[in-house]
C-alpha cells in the first residue's frame, strides 16, 4: 500500500518548524507497514487585482454549491434563502474588493484561491505517484501526542476496504456543522471515529482520501473548471454533491473528537487570511 503525505504552505518558518518534524515522525511509523513518500506545494501566484465580475462569478457558484449541499444534507432552503444568501455574499465581496487596497486585490479570496490550487496539485502529484492513499496537511495543523498512533490506526483500518470503495476521512475537525452533529446522517461510532452514511466534509486542514475518490474529484473538476473558485472544503462540497447525483458513495468517517488539531481553530496561528 502506497501513502503519500501531502504538505501547503507559504514558507512561513515558525509552522514549518511545527510540522515537518510531526510529518517525518508520522512517515517513520507509516514506513514500518508501507511505503511511504511526501510531497509538498507552496508556490502560489502574486496577488492579482479581482474585478466585480469575477466576484460576481465566484458568488453564484458559491451560492449554487450551498443549495446542493444544503439539499443532500435534507435542510430544505427556499428561494429567498438562497437569494439572500447570494446578497449577503456579494455585498460582502465587492466591499472588500473597492476597500481592498489601491490595486483593488482581496487578500482572503486570493489566499483561498491558492489554497484550493496547492491541494488540487498535491492531489494530483500524489495520483501519478499511483498512492492508493492520501493525508493532507495545511501547515497549521498541530499533532497532538496521540495523533501518530490515531492515524497509522486509521490507515490499518482503511487497508481492509474493498479496492473499489470510495474513503474520506476528516482527521482535524474545525468547524461545527450542524449537520455534523446530525443523528439521522451518522451511521455508527467506533474507536472514536464517528461514521457516515454520506460523504460530509468539515475542514480541510486534515484528511485523507484515497486514490478512487481523488481521481473521481479530479474527474468532476476536469468537466466544470468554474469550481476552482471555491475555497477548498466547499469545493469538496461541491464535487460530492456532483459525485451523488452520479449514484456514487463510499465510507466516510470523522474524528471525533479531532485527532490533530486546526490550529488556526484553536489559537496556535493566525488564520492565513488574517
Amino acid at each position: 500500500m502506497k501513502i503519500a503525505l501531502c504538505l501547503i504552505h507559504n514558507h512561513d518558518p515558525e509552522r514549518l518548524a511545527r510540522i515537518r518534524p510531526d510529518i517525518a515522525a508520522l512517515q517513520s511509523a507509516l514506513s514500518k507497514k508501507y511505503e511511504v513518500k511526501t510531497f509538498e506545494a507552496a508556490w502560489q501566484p502574486d496577488k492579482a487585482p479581482l474585478s466585480i465580475v469575477q466576484a460576481l462569478m465566484r458568488t453564484i457558484t458559491f451560492c449554487r454549491s450551498e443549495f446542493g449541499l444544503r439539499r443532500k444534507n435534507g435542510d430544505p432552503t427556499g428561494l429567498r434563502q438562497i437569494y439572500r444568501s447570494f446578497i449577503w455574499r456579494f455585498f460582502n465581496e465587492a466591499i472588500s474588493i473597492v476597500g481592498g487596497g489601491k490595486d483593488g486585490t482581496r487578500t482572503s479570496l486570493m489566499i483561498q484561491a491558492a489554497i484550493t490550487d496547492k491541494i488540487l496539485r498535491n492531489l494530483s502529484n500524489a495520483l501519478d505517484w499511483q498512492a492508493d492513499l492520501i493525508i493532507s496537511f495545511e501547515d497549521d495543523a498541530v499533532f497532538r501526542e496521540s495523533s501518530i498512533a490515531k492515524v497509522t490506526g486509521l490507515v490499518d483500518r482503511i487497508r481492509a476496504l474493498p479496492q473499489n470503495e470510495l474513503f474520506y476521512a476528516d482527521i482535524a475537525g474545525g468547524l461545527n456543522h450542524g449537520w455534523l452533529d446530525n443523528p439521522d446522517h451518522v451511521d455508527h461510532t467506533e474507536d472514536g471515529l464517528a461514521f457516515y452514511k454520506d460523504f460530509q466534509v468539515n475542514t480541510t486542514c486534515v484528511f485523507a482520501i484515497n486514490y478512487g475518490l481523488a481521481a473521481a474529484f479530479l474527474q468532476v473538476l476536469t468537466a466544470n473548471p468554474n469550481y476552482r473558485r471555491l475555497p477548498i472544503d466547499w469545493l469538496f462540497d461541491r464535487l460530492i454533491v456532483d459525485l451523488k447525483k452520479s449514484g456514487r458513495t463510499g465510507t466516510c468517517c470523522h474524528f471525533s473528537p479531532p485527532a490533530i488539531d486546526h490550529g488556526s481553530f484553536t489559537g496556535a496561528f493566525d488564520a492565513w487570511e488574517r
